[in-house]
């Protein structure tokens, strides 16, 4: 199970407590979301906010606007962008997860890229959202001379932080699988790449996919044979961005999710 650390100063930050209620519910949201991987930026259907949240449209659209006024999130084209999310995180430098942070952020659109570096708040003051507020390096004035005075408890405490990290990383690690000469790729992550290139094709972007899209593969393959699911799953990216149940996003949770409504649903794309 994936899991993700929200330290309790996250209540004493100074912007997260001028926000409003409605705000502060998505942005814990955002930072806690099962969307979001290794970086700080992640695709995410508005659909998936209501539905999860409980939150009407206006109530998204105003907390938005709210928290980009913060610096706190921004979104742009069906993508959620959390500045600070990824240095707390810190995927990019683990020893498992360095590699998938990089490729991930490689198959990020630049388009989005560009748009969000510039969006980027680099003068965060008063307490970083959460972080705790550094302990190591204190100045104290003693007989008027500054002394720098280290709290090696702290230091410590890091220290097993970082150990404890390294576990979570091995059960948050995802790397689209490659193929190997010595070990063939599954019939799940070879549907996992057909749903990707099909995805390509028709929207231009490259599909990220997530682990327990494998899982879900796997599942429908007890079901359907792979032909068959390859017939569904061109039936379903070339739905209609109205049509049911393609507009809740062209994800393979929702293709596994409504899988009969995808096969009654009559396509051009059927073969």
């Amino acid at each position: 199970m994936e899991s993700r650390i929200v330290k309790t100063k996250f209540w004493q930050d100074d912007k997260v407590q001028k926000l409003s209620f409605t705000a502060r519910y998505l942005f814990l949201y955002l930072i806690t979301s099962p969307y979001a991987r290794l970086t700080n930026y992640y695709e995410l259907n508005d659909n998936y906010i209501k539905l999860e949240t409980g939150m009407s449209e206006e109530q998204i659209t105003k907390s938005k606007l709210e928290l980009e006024k913060f610096g706190l999130a921004y979104f742009y084209e069906g993508w959620v962008f959390v500045p600070n999310m990824d240095k707390h995180n810190r995927y990019s430098v683990g020893k498992l997860t360095g590699k998938g942070y990089q490729k991930e952020l490689n198959n990020i659109p630049k388009f989005i890229l560009d748009y969000f570096n510039n969006k980027k708040d680099t003068s965060i003051k008063g307490v970083s959202y959460l972080y705790d507020t550094p302990r190591n390096n204190k100045l104290e004035i003693i007989n008027n001379k500054p002394e720098i005075i280290n709290n090696n408890r702290d230091r410590d405490r890091e220290i097993i932080r970082e150990k404890e990290k390294e576990k979570e990383e091995k059960n948050n690690i995802y790397i689209l699988p490659e193929e190997k000469k010595e070990k063939p790729p599954t019939p799940q992550a070879e549907l996992v790449s057909y749903f990707a290139e099909i995805f390509e094709k028709r929207f231009g972007n490259k599909y990220l996919a997530r682990k327990e899209e494998f899982i879900m593969m796997a599942n429908l393959l007890k079901a359907y044979s792979p032909e068959d699911l390859k017939k569904y799953i061109r039936r379903f990216l070339y739905l209609g961005k109205d049509e049911f149940p393609a507009k809740l996003g062209f994800r393979i949770g929702i293709f596994y999710k409504f899988i009969n409504e995808v096969i009654s649903n009559a396509s051009p794309y059927n073969n």
